[in-house]
């Protein structure tokens, strides 16, 4: 549920349908494994990977525990 309220907030308007739809200009986060899930949004964290000026907004301030509520949340939205 928290990753959900997560994802509302601040993911929803350019990763739609719950990170499912593969015609938004995003990428599909949904059924991604969950290490993989985790390093990059870690590495967006961190300034290590580029990302969209308005996806930095969203990801400079998640703390650990909201970006592995976050990959638990789409990890179960692939199955």
């Amino acid at each position: 549920e928290r990753g959900a309220a997560i994802h509302a907030e601040n993911c929803e308007r350019c990763h739609t349908e719950n990170g499912t739809v593969s015609m938004d200009d995003s990428a599909i986060l949904a059924g991604q494994p969950k290490q993989y899930l985790a390093r990059q949004l870690r590495n967006f964290r961190a300034g290590k990977r580029w990302q969209p000026e308005s996806m930095a907004r969203e990801t400079e301030d998640l703390e650990d525990d909201e970006i592995e509520a976050l990959v638990n949340f789409y990890a179960g939205e692939g199955q």
